[in-house]
């Protein structure tokens, strides 16, 4: 292993150019073998009685300076002239920081880290890495293994081989046993430092890295171990109790690892969460399409004894157990999972599955492509729905079936009641409009008079009467789609077949009497409908004037002479004010084709018509092109005649509306000079002009 630290002051290049120069300040005692620094040397050890031996190439050392305490030369040890000391300033660097350990008494060893990597069944590698921390042990000896090793012998009696390794440091041949810590010693200039230099440096930085570990061999399978662990939980390998043949293929034994999963995990949770089912089914008719829905909701379901792989029948679903609905709706003695995980379940292993007649669900983890955690797998499995499908549950096709047979039914009635009513439409063709539309008056009649009795309080659901006019209702509505079907809708509309509305107010004046109101006659009916609400200003007015007058309703001369009156109260109306009874002729074709009478009527009773009449009145009441007497003087005028000759009239003329009818040209013509007067012409002098 590389170091990551290093002692060094220097580069090596410079190193290497100042090595004539430099001299060292460690050498080996001769005497006592030890590390020696120049100034552990006494006076009576200068010069060449200094015995001490170079670390480096073992040759004698004089001794300069050693007992000096004021000097040029810092105080070194030199060797002797023509011996090659090249490579010795290194070797002594190395053995000073040795000694410089053992005097400190500690080492700092350095964090000790392993990896390994396991293959999966996917053909990847999975990492694993152990470790031993980084620790600060005690020396209580230092010895040469040989010119570059050494051995530390540590206070708990491990012993930790030292690698001294610099430029200078020969080929390392013999065996380590233990612990090899490498420190990285390529600078001369260490040489020459004295122990507090080395002391302070040391440290500060010690430069170590490990080259063996005395539990690297543990640390290693730890790394293993993890590994392998990281790789279980990839689900690349087989867990602890499944046995894989070796010539298993790869991808067989992927998705056998993950059955084996799946069957621990739902034994484990002994629970699981089923999808929603939704079934629709729909089936056309002629005219629409008839549809369905129904949901069969998500179930929590309790499980019990599951099973890898057991044969039912022709099928050998993957998981089969028992499970029963937490909510208490559904049971499934025997419910079979099947777990996708590459290949789809075909077409002919469904109908297998349905043909057990079991409930069976799919899981599919086709999607992840065998990337997946054992935690991810453990959600996907127990909570998550969305990977989840019904391949078969009896309750979901037995519900399809009958919602199948509903709209089938729906359908096929549907069918038939439209060819029923395609003849019903050939035969309401062949018979004439008019039988068709007394048919419906008739209906109405009837209908309209049970309505009578309602006039105080509705009857009872259920009484005789109520029974009555549902049934006659209903049977005008028959009729009235005989008259849609002849090209007149409308005549089953609520507003059209109202108690007051104006289908009831025409038949009651043709009929001579009131239908829904307890009415004698018809003129009573016309009092009602004139005089009754808005009065004579009600929009229908007109026309109810026109309907009585068409239905010839039998009247007294005194009821005449009112009604009369109302016609000429509307007149006025009509002149006089713009936009009177407008009134809507949305049902003027179907009045037309049920009352023969009113065709030529109604189209003179509606608002367009009587805003015409009201334009042509105005202009009329226009001056003629002359010079005219100021307009004050006119009004006075005219005021004055009508004074004057009012006593003339008979009484009926001097209500409101009196210009109008036979009446007034008989009146005209007997009293020219007061037509004249008031500015009233005769039709017959209106044609001559």
């Amino acid at each position: 292993m590389a170091s990551t630290t290093s002692i060094k002051q220097v580069s090596r290049d410079k190193a290497r150019a100042e090595l004539r120069e430099l001299v060292i300040a460690w050498a080996t005692d001769a005497d006592t073998h030890l590390a020696t620094s120049i100034l552990e040397l006494g006076p009576e050890r200068s010069g060449a009685k200094s015995r001490c031996l170079c670390p480096g190439c073992g040759g004698p050392l004089v001794a300069v300076n050693n007992a000096k305490t004021q000097y040029k030369v810092r105080p070194h040890f030199r060797h002797h002239q023509g011996a090659n000391y090249r490579d010795c300033a290194i070797v002594a660097a190395r053995m000073a920081i040795l000694r410089t350990m053992t005097d400190l008494g500690w080492i700092d060893l350095p964090a000790r880290t392993r990896s390994a990597s396991v293959k999966g069944l996917d053909g990847r590698d999975y990492e694993g890495m152990a470790s031993r921390p980084p620790e600060r042990v005690r020396v209580i000896r230092a010895e040469f293994s040989d010119c570059a090793p050494a051995v530390l012998h540590l206070e708990d009696g491990r012993q930790i081989t030292v690698l001294l390794r610099g430029e200078a440091a020969p080929t390392d041949g013999s065996p380590h046993t233990g612990a090899v810590v490498v420190i990285e010693v390529d600078d001369p200039a260490v040489a020459l430092m004295d122990p507090q230099q080395l002391r302070e440096r040391l440290s500060l930085n010690a430069g170590a890295c490990w080259h063996q570990h005395w539990d690297d061999a543990a640390i290693l399978d730890e790394a293993t171990s993890q590994a392998r662990e990281t790789a279980i939980d990839h689900l690349a390998l087989a867990p602890d109790g499944l046995d894989l043949p070796s010539d298993m293929p790869a991808e067989l034994k992927s998705e056998t690892v993950l059955h084996y999963v799946v069957k621990q995990i739902l034994k484990e949770a002994g629970e699981l969460r089923t999808p929603e089912d939704v079934v629709y089914v729909e089936a056309e008719s002629e005219k629409r399409c008839h549809s369905r829905t129904w949901r069969l909701p998500e179930q929590h379901l309790a499980l019990s004894e599951v099973e890898l792989e057991k044969r039912l029948g022709l099928t050998r679903p993957d998981l089969v157990c028992k499970a029963i609905d937490t909510a208490g709706d559904y049971s499934y003695p025997s419910l079979c999972i099947e777990v996708t995980v590459s290949n789809t379940i075909s077409q002919e292993r469904r109908n297998r599955i349905r043909e057990v007649g079991l409930p069976a669900l799919e899981i599919d983890l086709s999607a992840l492509q065998g990337r997946i955690t054992l935690g991810r797998l453990k959600h996907l499995v127990v909570t998550a729905t969305y990977v989840k499908k019904w391949i078969y549950n009896r309750v979901v096709t037995q519900k399809f079936l009958e919602l199948e047979k509903e709209v089938k039914a729906l359908a096929s009635a549907e069918d038939e009641a439209l060819e029923e009513e395609r003849a019903e439409r050939r035969r309401v063709n062949a018979l004439p409009l008019q039988e068709v539309a007394e048919q419906y008056l008739e209906k109405a009649y009837r209908y309209f008079l049970l309505l009578q009795d309602t006039s105080d309080a509705w009857p009872a659901a259920g009484s005789t009467t109520a029974v009555a006019i549902a049934e006659a209702r209903e049977d005008l509505s028959e009729h009235a789609k005989l008259l849609a079907w002849k090209g007149y809708p409308g005549a089953d509309e609520e507003d059209f077949l109202s108690q007051r509305g104006v289908l009831e107010a025409l038949l009651s004046l043709k009929s001579d009497r009131g239908l829904t109101r307890k009415l004698n006659t018809g003129f009573q009916v016309l009092n009602a409908l004139v005089t009754g609400g808005k009065g004579i200003a009600n929009e229908l007015t007109p026309l109810y004037l026109a309907a009585a007058k068409a239905f010839d309703v039998p009247m007294t001369l005194a009821q005449q002479a009112i009604v009369e009156q109302w016609r000429g109260e509307v007149i006025e109306r009509i002149r006089t004010i713009k936009g009177s009874y407008v009134r809507s002729s949305v049902y003027d074709p179907l009045l037309g084709t049920l009352f023969p009478e009113l065709r030529e009527a109604l189209p003179r009773t509606t608002g367009t018509h009587f805003l015409s009449v009201y334009q042509k009145h105005q202009q009329k009441l226009q001056p003629p092109r002359r010079e005219q007497q100021p307009r004050v003087a006119t009004r006075a005028t005219m005021a004055a005649t009508l004074a004057e000759f009012r006593h003339s009239m008979p009484s009926w003329m001097r209500s409101i509306g009196f210009l109008s009818g036979a009446d007034m040209e008989n009146w005209i013509e007997q009293n020219p000079e007061q037509a004249k007067a008031l500015g009233v012409t005769s039709i017959k002098d209106k044609k001559r002009s």
